[in-house]
């Protein structure tokens, strides 16, 4: 038979499990087959398939491969097409026949393509004749077959006639055989190995027992030997029998063997169970329990001597966690216990010198209470007649005195304050030690009280020829609340050290914001000297109570010691802490951080703004400090200033030349006084003689501390005259003056400062002096504030005290500006503004269309109406604001000889005074109180807000404390009696009088209080007045105390 050719198959890898005996039978089938095909001429009537498809008859072989049982098909070698496929084939796989003829062996074969074409060639080389595929059925089920193939003639072609063997049960059940098969003859061997080895192990075991039966006996001699060298009794008891099983020698008295005693019988002698101890039997409460016990036992031993012994018992369980035994041991502790009564008793006598102690040590500290009590006391006491002795020394030095004399009232003046300084320290400390030291919990404005402090500082810093410089970071927080004064108080005593123990250069106090809190902020306070710094080695002594780095120091400087040790103490209690950092000969930096509270105001009202185009204003700082310039440079550039510095006069002269000469001058520059080479007088006479640099607006800075020159520096041509330390707010309304004024060529339209100071110059001085004003007021406080603001800008002022003198001292003699208090007795305010303007149309009047300027606390738009009817032209909150009355006079006031007095008739603008709002309809709040209204708790006296109105003057704000301690209560009184009286417009009357003095002078919660009685009295309500009168009394004693801490007793 050409072509037909068989191999022995080969078993693939992938079906190496697959029994021989299976794959024998498959071949077998298949040469069977064949055989018989040979015989009967099937292979040859197998090439009739094509002719039987296209009608011809079917032969005898067509037919077997038909209806032949085993799976056959044709397939094409080359593209794998399924020609034909026998009955059997389409059974097996699920389809049709005809479908069959269309699908190739890839459908149906899960193996991949490539390796299918690879064995479908091998097959038609005849290199291999036998395989094994997973094959698909339609119903989606894979089944394992064996297929032998081999190429045969097929009409025209050669085909693979494919015989396909389904041999998924059999290989599983074959496995399923061999498995077993394995089991039987594992579990054989293992049976087999098993005996062995228990065999072995019986042997072994035999032999281990016969050396454990051994050993067990030499450890029962081993623990019988320990047991009975115990010295105490030691016994094992059958929980059900009570029988002692073991015992050891201590144990049994008199050698009495253990076999048939009871634990009853060896401890009470008795035959029956816990005769008469029942409740304490060890054995019982171990059985009951399960848990180990020790029972204490009392007992008289052979001697007769009382003997007290713990029973130990622990438990012994069986499998089932039954109690079967019990172990006992007996221990003497009588010694124990003597030895713990003895100690309890030394305790108790330990307890009792350890109380004693106690109350000596609580009696010591009542008598360091005492001790701080008095001294408080006598501090108190000594500081009464101090400020009595340093007042009357400062009114002394204001009268006329020879040199002599002055120098001896100096000397007064200066012992007399260091003597008040030492009694202040001995007080706080001593408030410190009797822990009666109070804190305020206020708002308050941090800039404000730190550039106060400075006020007060800057004439020791002057006196020593020492720069004294604040810069506060631009994003430190200022509107805060805590205690202004306890802060101030550490303030003053840092830099104060520093100032004393700096002899030249400079104190530079830094203030920045540490962090933010979630109660408020940490600020760090730093006082940087260039003095004669301190020991490495006394760093760690200097905040110790009398204690100072060297005792030379206190020969030389004086002082007690105290002050860093209050100080550190005083920052404790703020929530902060103190420290410093010194090198011995060129400075210290101490430096502090306070925990303090944010307002509720946004903080950025505090800062001032310039309005306008201000980007064009050049600006030149001339000083030859640097860190002088640094915060004069940081300030202005905040504003909008473009900054230049120079470090003395030669560089400022270049740079003003320079910028003349490039087409952008400067258009203000800021001269230091105190510079070498050329003093800043010099330098700006020199910028006053060159006509190309003439027209630059200059400002003097000086620290010599007097205002005595302001006449020169304005002969010399200077715009302003400041002070050093230059306060921000001074700063910045001395430039809004500068700039807006005639002198400045070019007018800017600056915003209402929120928080106005004092300018402090004396620019047109002669033309102030000549100015005559005449001020009607009522009140004294009143009075003295009025007067020393306008003193302080320069204006000799005259006072009456009501309406109907005002009116006749302008018909005696004329004025050029009246200020006039709109509600005063005999006749208030608008009644005499109406009699002046009636008087000035009758043809004896001295003076015509003079501006009358009106007082008034109440800012309202009725109040305006009211005004402009009586004929005044304008109006002024009270309390009164220095910038404010300066911008007031400069806008009524008469320039020049030859300005006609027409202005004077101009109806009152319909402008609001600062602080108010015309263009709000409902701008009906009090302006002068508002202060008093911004903050449920408002400080009780607020001493920058009084020093900004009389300059710093310290003897004029005791002045007013006195006449405020003397006038308030006499006030108070009227208002009682008003109110039993129900006199509504008197209750009104004197609760505003009350408010306009409280506020004047920095009283702003006194204030607010009147604010209230007097609000509710305009309402007709009177309950309200007559509850607030306890409050009242109560908030005048709290100022008469916190003004005499201020002031002194003289207050």
């Amino acid at each position: 038979m050409k072509g037909v050719r068989c191999t022995v198959p080969r078993e693939g890898a992938v079906f190496d499990s697959i029994p021989g005996s299976v794959k024998s039978l498959t071949v077998g089938l298949v040469w069977l087959g064949f055989a018989l095909s040979l015989f009967l001429g099937s292979i040859p009537g197998i090439a009739g398939v094509a002719r039987a498809e296209q009608g011809a008859p079917r032969t005898f072989g067509y037919e077997m491969f038909d209806r032949h049982g085993a799976i056959m098909l044709l397939i094409d070698p080359e593209s794998g097409a399924i020609r034909d496929a026998n009955r059997a084939a389409a059974e097996f796989y699920g389809y049709p026949r005809a479908l069959l003829r269309t699908m190739t062996i890839q459908d149906i074969n899960a193996s991949s393509p490539e390796e299918v074409r690879q064995e479908r060639e091998a097959a038609a080389r005849q290199d291999r004749n036998y395989f094994v595929f997973v094959h698909r059925l339609a119903d989606g089920r894979v089944r394992t077959v064996e297929v032998t193939s081999w190429p045969i003639e097929f009409g025209d072609a050669t085909v693979l006639f494919s015989i396909i063997q389904d041999v998924t049960d059999k290989i599983m059940l074959a496995a399923a055989m061999e498995r077993r098969t394995k089991l039987f003859l594992w579990s054989l061997g293992l049976g087999i190995c098993v005996l062995l080895g228990i065999i072995a192990v019986l042997v072994h075991v035999l032999k281990r027992r016969k050396q454990a039966v051994l050993a067990l006996n030499a450890q029962a001699r081993f623990l019988h030997t320990i047991i009975n060298s115990l010295s105490y009794p030691f016994y094992v008891i059958n929980a059900e029998t009570y029988a002692i099983e073991l015992a050891n020698r201590a144990a049994l008295p008199d050698g009495m063997p253990p076999e048939g005693l009871t634990c009853h019988r060896l401890t009470h002698m008795s035959d029956h169970p816990c005769s008469g101890s029942e409740h304490q039997c060890p054995m019982l409460i171990v059985k009951q329990t399960g848990k180990p016990t020790i029972v204490e036992h009392a007992h008289r031993d052979h001697k007769g001597v009382k003997r007290i012994v713990d029973v130990h018992a622990y438990p012994i369980f069986n499998e089932a966690g039954k109690v079967v035994q019990v172990i006992e041991y007996s221990l003497d502790v009588t010694d124990r216990r003597k030895i713990e009564e003895d100690l309890q008793r030394a305790n108790g006598r330990l307890e009792e010198a350890m109380g004693q102690a106690k109350r000596m040590a609580m009696a010591a500290q009542a008598a360091n209470v005492a001790k701080s009590q008095f001294l408080a006391n006598m501090s108190h006491e000594i500081r009464t007649p101090m400020n009595g002795v340093i007042g009357m020394t400062g009114l002394l030095m204001d009268s006329n005195l020879t040199e002599e004399q002055r120098g001896y009232a100096e000397i007064i003046r200066t012992s007399g304050e260091s003597l008040l300084s030492l009694i202040n320290d001995i007080l706080d400390f001593s408030k410190i030690e009797a822990d009666k030291l109070d804190f305020q919990e206020v708002d308050f404005d941090l800039r404000a009280v730190v550039e106060d402090t400075f006020q007060v500082l800057g004439h020791k810093a002057h006196e020593k020829g020492l720069e004294l410089v604040l810069r506060i970071d631009a994003e430190t927080p200022t509107l805060l609340r805590g205690d202004p004064g306890r802060l101030r108080q550490i303030l003053l005593n840092l830099c104060g050290n520093a100032i004393k123990f700096t002899a030249d250069g400079e104190v530079v106090t830094e203030v920045a914001l540490e962090r933010t809190t979630e109660d408020g902020v940490l600020i760090r306070f730093a006082v940087r000297d260039t003095g004669i710094g301190i020991p490495e080695e006394k760093l760690a002594e200097i905040f110790a109570p009398f204690h100072q780095a060297d005792a030379s120091v206190s020969r030389n400087f004086g002082g007690t010691g105290l002050g860093l040790t209050i100080s550190k103490r005083l920052v404790e209690m703020m929530g902060g802490s103190l420290g410093v950092e010194s090198t011995e000969g060129q400075g210290s930096t101490f430096w502090f951080t306070a925990a303090l509270g944010r307002q509720d105001r946004e903080d950025g009202a505090a800062q001032p703004s310039l309005f306008g185009d201000m980007r064009d204003v050049r600006a030149l700082i001339v000083d030859d400090n640097t860190t002088n310039r640094l915060v004069f440079w940081e300030q202005l550039s905040r504003w909008g200033l473009r900054c230049d510095e120079a470090e003395g006069a030669e560089d400022a002269l270049s740079a003003l030349r320079q910028a003349h000469a490039g087409g952008d001058p400067f258009r203000v520059a800021l001269l230091d006084m105190q510079m070498p080479k050329m003093d800043g007088a010099s330098l700006g006479m020199a910028i006053k003689a060159d006509p190309d640099l003439r027209d630059t607006v200059l400002i003097m800075l000086t620290s010599l501390g007097a205002y005595a020159e302001a006449q020169r520096m304005a002969e010399i041509g200077f715009a302003a005259y400041l002070h050093k330390p230059v306060r921000q707010s001074q700063l910045f309304d001395c430039l809004q003056t500068v700039l807006t004024g005639p002198e400045s060529g070019r007018p800017l339209q600056p915003a209402r400062l929120t928080d106005p100071e004092p300018v402090g110059m004396a620019m047109e001085a002669d033309r102030r002096r000549r100015a005559r004003i005449l001020l009607a007021e009522d009140n004294p406080v009143n009075q003295m504030v009025a007067v020393k603001i306008l003193e302080r800008l320069g204006y000799k002022p005259d006072v009456v005290a009501n309406g109907r003198e005002a009116v006749e001292s302008l018909e005696s003699r004329g004025y050029d500006l009246v200020l006039m208090d709109v509600q005063m007795p005999v006749m208030d305010g608008l009644e005499a503004a109406r009699e002046i303007r009636r008087r000035e149309t009758e043809a004896g009047a001295v003076n015509t269309g003079t501006p009358i300027i009106a007082l008034t606390a109440h800012a309202m738009q009725g109040d305006r109406e009211r005004c402009l009817q009586a004929g005044m032209n304008d109006y002024l909150s009270k309390p009164l604001q220095p910038v404010d009355l300066l911008q007031m006079l400069r806008k009524w006031l008469k320039r020049d000889n030859d300005e006609t007095s027409g202005r004077a008739s101009t109806p009152v603008p319909d402008t609001a005074p600062p602080g108010v709002d015309s263009d709000d309809p409902g701008a009906s709040e009090d302006f002068g109180a508002a202060q008093a209204d911004r903050s449920a708790s408002v400080p009780v006296f607020d001493r920058a807000n009084l020093m900004e109105r009389i300059g710093d003057d310290e003897q004029v704000a005791r002045q007013l404390a006195a006449l405020l301690l003397t006038d308030v209560p006499r006030h108070l009184d009227e208002l009682e009696t008003a109110l039993g009286d129900k006199n509504s417009a008197t209750v009104r009357e004197i609760a505003h009088t009350i408010k306009g003095v409280a506020l004047n002078t920095g009283c702003l919660a006194l204030g607010g209080l009147a604010k209230e009685v007097e609000d509710a009295a305009a309402r007709g309500d009177l309950g309200r007045p007559g509850e607030l009168m306890p409050d009242l009394w109560r908030g005048f004693d709290r100022l008469r105390e916190v003004l005499r801490e201020e002031f002194g007793e003289t207050a």
